[in-house]
């Protein structure tokens, strides 16, 4: 699957997303999307009942602070540029108004993806469909779709009518770098390493694709496959063909995690894969002007053991205590290769510790083998990205080097490997005392399990010495801090250097863990209180009872994170500096730069003004703490969410405020 392949599948998804973005109202029109899709689906992403997303997307709590008149002035600047730089630009290039179709959709609101067709080595591997609900009578819909139909036989976009089962459908032609200029403007863009205009390398099944439009049985589709408009219209009609929801790996997924969802998800990994890999070229996956060695999505996903997965779903309720989400891979017990293997974890006290300070404001801790998490994340970038892992080996090698030149009996694998143990914790607090920048205010303390920390520290210092240089060492209570610059690891994808001073990034052997922090303060609390048992997060009001939703039976990772706080902190930043509210996101993240990507143009960012928004106590009180676990089972593996009504809002509601 290469950038372009995705960027196609990404254009078409966000085709869709527009235009169920005019339609969260009315009421639901069967029949229901599983009832309908082909059975050999491989993807889909369904809101059943557009009337039910919207009830509960009025429950969230960042919508009602949308809302609230105290955000007036930040909404209408922010809305201002929303529609002069997007809205109104793509409704130009696609010659409709966004207004004049409002309120005609209703019902689901569903996007799939199909196997492409058969013995058609110049079609897509995969192909889309989008399903929308109508009042396929009313005269307004019709007026609409039929002017847009007509400029779009001016411009010269629409190019012919095509009869499926007796329906007529507009047929339209999209090239494949034939996204919009204005959202091309918001999406990461390739890495150019020759000319900046060169013609980007297209592989042969990557040409100009034909999209079917038009109205049948109460729903609006959309696809680039006759075949699957072919079953839908079929299954509407009454038919017998086989539909999704007759398919054993769905039907499963459906009863366990769906009904009552007003948002679900579901792919076929397996198969995408497969459908994938039928069509793709090694030879072509690269373009030939690109500075950086593309990752092949596909391979890398092999690699890291998705290609034995057979299923992954995902859904969301809206409960009277608040918002869950839970997304579930289907995978067996005893054939979970790749990182699969590492997300099963190991069995072990998984709850928050003792010495956790009460003002800690995220946590999240994980029961996992680190000697095995090394082997297997070896083994994917050996097999994803070959020539990347001589690298790491030649950092090993030059820390052993060094070390025996000191100690010549001195075996760092060896030492390094008998050193880890079964246990990653990390937790951040808003650090006021002595910070001076937001470096330091977002600093956190990493704890890594060991039965040998001192032997684990004596590692990372040969190991750190190779990345940066000699780490300075000082005593503090008992213990012996070890301080080195941070390594410029942004050097590794071609980033830019982090924003403020350079940072340190300070360890120390700790009772059963090392710890590190590129905040020396922090470290220094860590290692004054770790015998302390204080007051913690879990002894909060609603903690206990909300960790319920999440944990149970085989968990092996824990988080949670106060927002309510860290939008505190941040807010008081933002609004003393606003410059910072965009240096945050100024960095190129690391997979975005492995990818070949570079940031967009433009950002929905620059329509924020943080001058503009209310006092930092009238907007905290719309967050609260949200919690998440990771689970093992026989079945699969199973990750949760929840965030709870924050209490004022509750209170609000109860009182019908």
């Amino acid at each position: 699957m290469t950038f372009p392949l995705a960027n196609r599948i990404l254009r078409s998804a966000l085709f869709a997303a527009m235009l169920a973005a005019f339609g969260l109202v009315a009421a639901p029109i069967p029949p229901a999307p599983e009832q309908i899709l082909p059975a050999d689906t491989l993807l889909v992403l369904s809101a059943p009942d557009t009337a039910k997303l919207r009830q509960s997307l009025q429950q969230f709590p960042t919508l009602r602070l949308w809302q609230d008149p105290l955000m007036k002035p930040f909404r209408e600047k922010f809305l201002a540029g929303w529609n002069k730089e997007l809205v109104t630009p793509l409704e130009r290039e696609l010659g409709f108004d966004a207004s004049q179709w409002t309120n005609m959709f209703q019902g689901q609101a569903t996007f799939a993806l199909v196997p492409g067709e058969k013995d058609a080595p110049g079609k897509p591997p995969v192909g889309f469909v989008f399903l929308c609900g109508i009042e396929e009578q009313s005269q307004g819909f019709a007026t609409n779709f039929y002017a847009w139909r007509r400029k779009g036989i001016d411009s010269g976009r629409v190019v012919r009518e095509h009869k499926i089962r007796g329906v007529t459908f507009t047929v339209v032609q999209l090239a494949t770098n034939e996204v919009p200029t204005v959202l091309r403007s918001f999406m990461p863009r390739k890495i150019e390493a020759q000319k900046p205009d060169e013609d980007e390398f297209i592989p042969a099944h990557l040409g100009p694709s034909q999209v079917f439009l038009g109205p049948a049985g109460g729903l609006f589709l959309v696809a680039n496959s006759a075949a699957a408009l072919e079953t839908i219209l079929t299954r509407m009609e009454g038919g017998k063909v086989p539909a999704l929801a007759e398919q054993g790996a769905y039907k499963a997924c459906h009863a366990a995690r769906f009904l009552g969802a007003p948002v679900y998800g579901w792919l076929h990994s397996r198969n995408l894969l497969d459908a994938l890999a039928s069509r793709s070229s090694p030879s072509s996956s690269v373009s030939p002007s690109s500075a950086v060695e593309e990752v092949s999505v596909e391979k890398l996903l092999r690699a890291a053991g998705f290609g034995e997965v057979q299923t992954i779903s995902f859904s969301l309720h809206h409960l009277a205590e608040g918002m869950a989400w839970e997304l579930h891979v289907g995978l067996p017990e005893g054939s979970r290769p790749g990182i699969f293997s590492l997300l099963t974890g190991q069995p072990g006290e998984w709850g928050i510790p003792a010495f956790l300070p009460a003002d800690a404001i995220k946590f999240q801790r994980w029961r996992v083998d680190a000697k095995q998490t090394l082997l297997v994340l070896g083994n994917i970038l050996t097999a994803a990205a070959p020539t990347s892992i001589n690298g790491l080996n030649a950092i090993v090698t030059t820390a052993q080097d060094a070390a025996r030149l000191q100690d010549p009996a001195f075996d760092l694998t060896k030492t390094l490997t008998a050193s880890l143990g079964d246990d990653l914790m990390v937790y951040q607090k808003v650090w006021r005392a002595g910070s001076t920048n937001a470096q330091e205010q977002a600093a956190s303390v990493w704890l890594l399990g060991s039965s040998k920390p001192g032997e684990l520290v004596a590692s990372l210092k040969w190991l750190l010495l190779v990345l940066s240089e000699s780490p300075q060492a000082r005593d503090f209570l008992g213990s012996q801090i070890l301080s080195v610059p941070m390594p410029p690891l942004h050097q590794l994808w071609g980033g830019e250097p982090p924003a403020g001073p350079p940072a340190t990034l300070c360890f120390a052997a700790s009772k059963g863990y090392v710890a590190l922090s590129t905040s020396a303060p922090l470290l220094e609390e860590h290692l004054r209180n770790v015998e302390l048992q204080g007051p913690a997060p879990r002894d909060a009001s609603g903690f206990i009872e909300a960790s319920k939703k999440v944990t149970g039976p085989g968990t092996r990772w824990f988080a949670f994170h106060q927002r309510a706080e860290t939008l505190r902190s941040d807010l008081k930043m933002w609004q003393a500096d606003p410059g910072s509210f965009q240096r945050d996101s100024a960095n190129m993240s690391a997979i975005t730069a492995l990818l070949g990507l570079v940031s967009p143009e433009s950002s929905i960012k620059d329509w924020m003004d943080v001058r503009l928004l209310p006092p930092v106590e009238q907007v905290v009180p719309y967050f609260h703490f949200t919690l998440q676990a990771a689970s093992a089972s026989p079945d699969g593996l199973t990750l949760r969410y929840f965030a709870p009504t924050p209490p004022r809002l509750k209170t609000a509601s109860a009182t019908g405020s």
